[in-house]
């Protein structure tokens, strides 16, 4: 139960949840070309792969904000099962938070992403640490930015580190069946692979393979439906798996609403920063 947790089980939590926002990530490549049928010429291919595309990218969700209240993360982590509450908010193109309440509704840790920079914010012992993008890119060596948490969280086609137009300039290969497209392709250190519903035109799945099979993240994306006629999932699984180490999570979204919402920051004026391995051991 959730007030049954410990703070070993709440740091785990708030540790699971920033790899999976940090997990994805790619570099610059080669094209991939597509690789026609014998039945199907290279130019009705491509003409399928871009129609598929400019159609999902056309009808991706589109909003100003977003909160997603009573949420319910189930975490799977370094062998802990862990269930806590919490809140999703989102402003489009500035600001995108994870509020964990284990503890009947209380907020403990807090994540905020914005344009510039991440933060965690250990609400109990009153500190911070934040690391900038060009940070983050230099410790791992992957270019991920704002955009691309949002792209996750809206449920977007999206390769890391690259615009949207990524998917119309490029060839890559599909395939088609039982409704459903699947788009793969690889771009620097991964390899991506998507399944969109035809009829939705919402991307059902993604999953990214490390070069090497070093590491998979995948994403999937349930439960469609219209909420302030908004098209969006009622369920994001995300799962990974690396050399040192396994997790999944589960996120149910039951109480969203959009373009409602007065979003903010918490101040952290009276905070004391501090480093990500002190709030977080073991990063």
């Amino acid at each position: 139960m959730i007030c049954n947790l410990h703070r070993t089980d709440i740091v785990y939590a708030i540790s699971a949840l920033m790899i999976f926002a940090l997990l994805l990530s790619g570099c610059k490549s080669k094209k991939k070309v597509v690789s026609p049928t014998a039945e199907q010429p290279r130019t009705e291919q491509k003409k399928h792969v871009l129609t598929i595309q400019e159609k999902t990218i056309a009808a991706q969700p589109s909003f100003i904000s977003m909160q997603a209240q009573k949420s319910r993360f189930s975490i799977n982590y370094e062998q802990r099962q862990i269930s806590s509450n919490g809140t999703i908010s989102l402003i489009s193109d500035s600001l995108f938070i994870i509020a964990l309440q284990p503890i009947l509704g209380i907020e403990l840790y807090r994540l905020e992403a914005t344009k510039s920079e991440v933060l965690v914010i250990d609400k109990m012992n009153k500190r911070y640490a934040s690391m900038t993008y060009p940070e983050l890119q230099k410790e791992t060596g992957l270019p991920f930015t704002f955009a691309d948490i949002q792209a996750i969280v809206m449920n977007r086609l999206f390769v890391i580190g690259k615009p949207q137009s990524f998917f119309l300039e490029n060839d890559i290969e599909t395939d088609s069946r039982n409704g459903q497209s699947t788009l793969a392709f690889r771009e620097g250190r991964l390899t991506y692979s998507y399944v969109i519903d035809e009829h939705l035109l919402m991307p059902l799945s993604v999953e990214a393979t490390m070069d090497g099979n070093k590491g998979v993240t995948r994403i999937q994306y349930k439960g469609h439906s219209l909420t302030d006629k908004i098209l969006f999932p009622a369920v994001m699984e995300v799962s990974f798996k690396n050399d040192k180490t396994t997790g999944s999570a589960e996120i149910a979204l039951p109480n969203l609403s959009f373009n409602r919402q007065t979003i903010t920051r918490l101040k952290i004026n009276n905070y004391k920063k501090t480093t990500l391995g002190a709030i977080i051991p073991g990063l």
